[in-house]
């Protein structure tokens, strides 16, 4: 009996496992534009785990410098605070790389069998140019847009009578993937249309993407997408809306301090301090102070020495 019901579990996890595959397969302009505010998203989270890393540095400093401790008990305590955050650290770094990221290697190889897939009942060489294996990974809506893309104008392009090659290469650098898709047909497909199609795709990802057709030589298509969100900053008009004490408290977030050691710098009280960094996330239009942080940052705002 158990034999059973695990068995239909896992077949009931495969089924919705293939629906979200074909639903990320895919997705629409709409669903990258939402992944990529994830991404956005993402980012802010990371900065802050910084913090909350900095704040275990300054845990252990504080512990290391007590008076109240012997060097023993300092050091042993310090080298639990560590070990319990670098567990902490590993852990989060693990999820997000899964959730967020998708090796160069491993998303061209799913296109690679996605290609023959949809090649495989055609007299049609596929001739695959593979990114350097040492770059950087790409993120998650990145590698499912490349893929949409590139088989949205192999399938485009194979409709031609005269067609014998197809050839797909990917280069990264670190700001972009470019991909180069050709073939060896006598010109016949309308490129401008094929290129019109996959525009909507490729620009909500942030890139853009080009054709050009010779008659007797073949077509071309060529897309560049970049590899890191764009960041929405806070334009100068919104820095001047800063009350005077308030830019001063942005100037110690964009360095990295903590309310306690604002408050000593500035020699007001910590909860006057909570009560500036409120108003400059609300006036910023960001939820944290990572985000106000890195928005700051990005606007030309200084770190408090």
């Amino acid at each position: 009996m158990k034999t059973a019901s695990l068995e239909l579990i896992q077949a009931l996890f495969a089924v919705t496992a293939t629906g979200i595959q074909l639903q990320v397969r895919n997705a629409s302009p709409a669903y990258l534009a939402e992944s990529r505010a994830a991404s956005s998203e993402r980012a802010r989270t990371v900065a802050e785990m910084t913090e909350v890393h900095a704040a275990t540095l300054e845990t252990m400093l504080a512990t290391l410098r007590s008076a109240d401790l012997d060097d023993t008990r300092a050091r042993t305590s310090a080298r639990e605070t560590a070990a319990s955050a670098l567990i902490g650290l590993r852990s989060a770094v693990d999820v997000h790389r899964e959730l967020a990221e998708e090796s160069t290697t491993t998303a061209f190889a799913r296109m690679r069998g996605e290609l023959r897939s949809l090649l495989k009942h055609r007299e049609i060489a596929l001739e695959l140019v593979e990114p350097p294996v040492d770059g950087r990974g790409l993120p998650g809506e990145v590698a499912h847009g490349a893929r949409a893309v590139v088989r949205g104008a192999v399938l485009a392009l194979s409709d031609q009578q005269t067609l014998s090659r197809i050839r797909v290469a990917w280069t990264l650098d670190a700001a972009s993937l470019s991909i180069d898709i050709r073939d060896d047909g006598g010109g016949e497909a309308d490129v401008v249309d094929v290129e019109r199609q996959l525009r909507s795709r490729v620009e909500t990802l942030g890139g853009t993407v080009e054709s050009e057709s010779t008659p007797g030589w073949g077509n071309r298509i060529s897309a560049t997408i970049p590899l890191d969100a764009p960041v929405a900053l806070p334009n100068r008009d919104v820095l001047t809306e800063l009350a005077p004490r308030e830019f001063e408290v942005l100037e110690h977030l964009v360095a990295g301090r903590r309310n306690k050691a604002i408050s000593e710098r500035l020699g007001v009280s910590e909860s006057t301090i909570k009560f500036h960094v409120a108003g400059v996330l609300r006036k910023l239009g960001v939820e944290s102070r990572g985000a106000a942080a890195a928005a700051g940052a990005e606007a030309g705002v200084k770190p408090a020495p």
